[in-house]
């Protein structure tokens, strides 16, 4: 199925989806910012809905992810980059998979991404984002989007909200402390929607940057 998706950037959670959604196989309401919204913005954080923290002090950023979305092993992980980096070849950016939590049951995951531009060892924040979403509104025309900025436990947020096909995808880019362009992808079935927004959107209140 993966070669028959033509790839674009706006498109990189779906074709993540299905990579990691074949790598399984084969190898084994959240409240959005309104648009234009900017500051801090709380999100109802329940730690029963949550598991324990995850860091990553390369990055510089932590977060719990929703409780019972278990960490891909490192080989499923492998899978999944191979997969997606399949897809990728020739774009202006692309992504490097870091971690990927997958809830078995729904298969909702989240995962958490490099960006690498093509034409430079550093993306720009600003230029990947406006590609992004000028991709993303070249898209499907039933591809409802909305995009927010807003800061969460200091952590400066630029997020997109999609539902390719029958998913609902929070994308949220933002930078590490080193200045990388990072990315987090939170995709649910649209059927699982009302069991599993209440963790993304806990999860997505936990996203902090690493101080020390």
């Amino acid at each position: 199925m993966l070669h028959t998706i033509r790839m674009t950037s706006y498109r990189i959670s779906v074709v993540l989806g299905i990579a990691l959604l074949a790598t399984i196989f084969v190898g084994c309401g959240v409240r959005s910012p309104s648009a234009g919204a900017t500051g801090e913005v709380e999100f109802e954080v329940d730690p029963e809905l949550l598991d324990s923290a995850y860091e990553n002090r390369a990055l510089g950023v932590a977060f719990r992810p929703p409780r019972d979305w278990i960490a891909l092993s490192p080989e499923q992980r492998q899978g999944v980059s191979e997969g997606l980096a399949r897809e990728q070849g020739g774009q202006e950016f692309s992504l490097e998979i870091v971690d990927v939590f997958l809830e078995t049951q729904s298969l909702s995951f989240a995962s958490l991404s490099r960006v690498i531009d093509a034409d430079g060892p550093t993306a720009q924040r600003s230029d990947y984002l406006e590609h992004y979403w000028a991709n993303l509104e070249a898209g499907e025309e039933d591809d409802l989007r909305s995009r927010a900025s807003f800061t969460v436990n200091g952590l400066n947020v630029e997020q997109i909200r999609h539902s390719p096909g029958d998913r609902i995808t929070f994308t949220l880019i933002t930078t590490a402390g080193d200045g990388t362009v990072i990315q987090f992808d939170y995709s649910i079935p649209e059927s699982a929607y009302a069991t599993e927004a209440p963790k993304l959107e806990s999860s997505i209140g936990t996203l902090s940057r690493i101080v020390g």
